[in-house]
């Protein structure tokens, strides 16, 4: 009896696999925001130089910082786990990305904390 499919397969379909090369710029206008979050939090920040990551630790405001200033092989997910603010210590509570890149559409995706789901 052949098992069920238990939709974990359909769930990931929008991941990229081991083989393919992830484009963040070729990212469509039409993902849904939870698509694009679960594709940028896997993703390496390598993939992101171009962009700015805001963070905020809900207390003292948010705070832009290039990604090219972070290490290029952790994954955007490790980032925002250790990621601590600098003036109160605190862990991040949102965080977006924003891409103002010179000929690319302006995009803002937030990725962690309340609101980031679509």
């Amino acid at each position: 009896m052949a098992r069920p499919d238990s939709g974990t397969r359909r769930a990931r379909s929008h991941l990229p696999s081991e083989g393919q090369e992830f484009q963040p710029g070729r990212m469509g206008s039409n993902t849904t925001q939870r698509k694009a979050q679960a594709v940028i939090l896997r993703a390496a920040v390598a993939e992101y130089r171009e962009w700015r990551l805001i963070a905020d630790c809900g207390a003292c405001g948010p705070r832009s910082l290039s990604m090219s200033e972070l290490p290029a092989k952790a994954s955007v997910f490790q980032i925002l786990r250790r990621l601590r603010c600098q003036s109160c210590g605190g862990r991040v509570a949102t965080a977006a990305l924003e891409n103002d890149r010179p000929g690319w559409r302006h995009r803002v995706v937030k990725v962690w904390g309340p609101g980031s789901y679509g």
